[in-house]
């Protein structure tokens, strides 16, 4: 790759680490923590996985690299509101990180990649971790090489 994985995936985290610094979430971590793992003064809490990655090599063409990868997105409250709400807010912040303001425009993680994106099923776990519940953003990267 004409990029190494090491600038994409840290471009990426620094994606994420934008909302900490815009105070929408407390913590933000490239290793994953298990939510019962994690101290309340640590909530609303984000986290990046590096999952797998596929190379297709094409004739006389570059090779098309994707790179996949998932937040982990914490929240906790032990009022009465419903945990979904706070999901809620921060998967709508989440996807407008990653995607662009025009629709024929792509997120190039400044020009590191070809497209990063939002792509596959969000999982929403809530009801069943008491006063905590979270959601995992599968996101997929684009690269020719």
């Amino acid at each position: 790759m004409n990029v190494n994985r090491e600038e994409i995936y840290g471009a990426l985290f620094n994606a994420l680490d934008a909302l900490r610094a815009a105070g929408d979430l407390t913590t933000t971590s490239r290793r994953l923590k298990h939510i019962d793992q994690t101290d309340l003064s640590e909530f609303p809490c984000g986290h990046q996985v590096q999952q797998d990655e596929n190379a297709k090599a094409q004739s006389r063409l570059p090779t098309i690299w994707t790179l996949n990868a998932e937040w982990w997105l914490y929240v906790q409250d032990s009022s009465d509101a419903p945990l979904s709400t706070q999901l809620n807010n921060l998967l709508d912040k989440v996807t407008t990180i990653l995607d662009p303001e025009t629709p024929l425009t792509l997120n190039t993680l400044g020009g590191r990649v070809y497209n990063a994106q939002v792509n596959g099923t969000v999982e929403v776990i809530e009801g069943v971790l008491g006063d905590r519940a979270l959601a995992i953003v599968p996101i997929r990267i684009a690269k020719a090489d």
